[in-house]
């Protein structure tokens, strides 16, 4: 019953944070910089990046892909109740392009970072000579 009680709140602790990556990270895919005229979208890459980051590393850390798809969740419902109209009227993420890139892109990373297989074994592709048989010349090589 304890492995299942430290489940349920590691579980929690995924959904709580993916839920403040959308708290502060959608406010912060708002900033932008203009060089020689094009805007770059330098906060809308740095969340989608560290959104990558966290689903990937919770479902490593935890090694079930329910981990990441927990902090993707919890970022979707902060970040779709942000799109909605306040009640000053205000909109924190607007109907323009640079929020559909945002939307679409950090779930396409979650996607991605969630689907994924983890490295468990990787392959040599070769015969191991250790430093004795080098120095020696007995070892076989090839």
């Amino acid at each position: 019953m304890a492995k299942q009680d430290g489940q349920v709140s590691s579980g929690i602790a995924m959904l709580v944070g993916g839920a403040l990556i959308g708290l502060f990270g959608a406010p912060a895919a708002s900033l932008r910089m203009t060089i020689h005229g094009v805007a770059i979208p330098w906060g809308a890459i740095l969340v989608v990046v560290t959104l990558g980051v966290c689903v990937r590393g919770a479902s490593y850390w935890m090694q079930s892909k329910v981990a990441g798809a927990l902090v993707t969740i919890g970022w979707i419902l902060v970040t779709l109740a942000y799109t909605a109209l306040t009640p000053g009227g205000d909109v924190i993420l607007p109907d323009i392009t640079r929020t559909y890139g945002y939307l679409v892109g950090g779930f396409v990373v979650c996607l991605f970072a969630t689907w994924l297989p983890f490295v468990t074994d990787i392959p040599t592709g070769g015969t191991q000579v250790s430093v004795d048989d080098v120095v020696t010349g007995e070892g076989h090589v090839g």
